[in-house]
């Protein structure tokens, strides 16, 4: 069975020479369909391949309550301070902000913060 990128290749060079038989002089009504076919088939695969990365898969275990004696956990943005109080754990990654993993900490207690819009 030929590999996925040999079939994309092979994909992609038929509809290259439905384009040019079709300026040079001139497809039947039966070779449209069939590149219709091709063409279709190769945006499905692109845009599955696209979309496959997106998914996450299931979870490997269920979210866990977070106490820590010595203090509240947060996970702090390196780039711009922007803090996260942890509550509840639901993977061993650390959460992302301005696209870098957050650094985690354990504060003594949690700063009251008043809202700026009220």
């Amino acid at each position: 069975m030929p590999s996925r990128k040999v079939f994309t290749r092979a994909l992609l060079a038929a509809c290259v020479l439905l384009v040019v038989a079709h300026y040079a002089g001139g497809v039947s009504w039966g070779l449209r369909a069939a590149g219709g076919l091709l063409i279709a088939t190769l945006v499905v695969r692109w845009g599955l391949a696209s979309i496959r990365p997106l998914s996450t898969g299931p979870k490997t275990y269920a979210p866990v309550d977070v106490v820590e004696p010595e203090g509240v956990p947060v996970y702090s943005c390196k780039e711009c301070g922007t803090q996260v109080v942890l509550l509840r754990r639901g993977s061993d990654k650390p959460p992302r902000h301005c696209g870098e993993a957050m650094a985690y900490a354990v504060v003594p207690e949690v700063p009251d913060y008043v809202p700026d819009d009220l």
